[in-house]
């Protein structure tokens, strides 16, 4: 930032504002904790979240369509799937302190 000012006071030119920045999170570390495995799998996946409680488990194939939904409130849950085909799915997994999505491989 460059600018030129002649001699003087200038008293009311600047205003320096702060804003508070959230650096330090536990949430993402929440959200990374959480484990599905088998992975690759033949049929039951485990899911397992040590820090926050699954509200809900969504799975969709690799075109963006949604498979399969289970609602819950615990914090480990087996979901089957052995009905679907072998490929890759995507499950979305909402928790009370936010989602991920993690990649599993079905055999």
């Amino acid at each position: 930032y460059v600018f030129s000012a002649g001699k003087g006071t200038y008293d009311a030119r600047f205003t320096l504002m702060f804003q508070e920045e959230i650096v330090l999170s536990t949430q993402d570390v929440n959200l990374d904790a959480i484990t599905l495995y088998p992975n690759p799998t033949k049929g039951i996946v485990n899911i397992n979240s040590p820090n926050t409680n699954i509200i809900s488990v969504e799975i969709y194939d690799i075109t963006g369509r949604k498979i399969k939904e289970v609602s819950f409130n615990n914090n480990t849950y087996q979901i089957d799937i052995n009905p679907l085909q072998s490929s890759q799915y995507f499950v979305n997994i909402k928790t009370e302190n936010g989602s991920v999505t993690k990649r599993i491989i079905k055999k």
